[in-house]
């Protein structure tokens, strides 16, 4: 299952409380998804930055998870000079022996890229079990214009006026190390 929670479209979980939102009243969920499903957002043109940082809050369930579970966050973008890129902010596996992840709160992740011409901010989770569970809130993009000193919000209000793109990858045909 994964959609938008708060909308009607998604039922809230059953099996874990995850409180109020960070951001609004709804949020993304992804669970027991048997693959790897992701979302990515369109391509947001970021040529007049010299680095942008991509923020988003997070929750996992606190449940049994297994070493092959992951969950990952991270920029896609194409720099000028080297093609395309892909910056990690998060990838973790076995989230019950995992520093980088905490179960049952909600958590901000945050990295940075720089030198992109543009880029789509992505998030994804692999399961299979239907306790298996994340949540992910309040997607935002900001950036260093080239040249300056302080950062500025790319995002508008609503956030993120871009269309998001969803895939999945069956468990089978996921190799070791994607």
């Amino acid at each position: 299952v994964f959609g938008v929670v708060g909308d009607s479209t998604v039922y809230a979980s059953r099996y874990f409380d995850a409180g109020t939102a960070p951001h609004g009243s709804q949020f993304f969920m992804m669970e027991d998804v048997d693959g790897f499903a992701y979302v990515c957002t369109d391509n947001i043109d970021t040529r007049s930055y010299s680095e942008v940082t991509m923020t988003i809050w997070v929750f996992v369930s606190s449940t049994s998870w297994e070493s092959s579970d992951v969950l990952k966050v991270w920029i896609k973008g194409k720099h000028p000079d080297h093609g395309e890129q892909e910056v990690v902010l998060l990838e973790s596996t076995n989230f019950d022996h995992d520093d980088d992840v905490d179960e049952a709160v909600w958590q901000q992740i945050a990295g940075t890229a720089f030198g992109l011409d543009e880029v789509q901010m992505c998030f994804g989770l692999e399961s299979d079990h239907n306790q298996e569970e994340a949540l992910f809130d309040d997607l935002r993009l900001s950036g260093l214009p080239r040249g300056a000193t302080a950062c500025i919000s790319l995002e508008s209000r609503p956030a993120l006026p871009v269309a998001i793109s969803i895939d999945y990858k069956p468990r089978s045909n996921i190799t070791s190390g994607t």
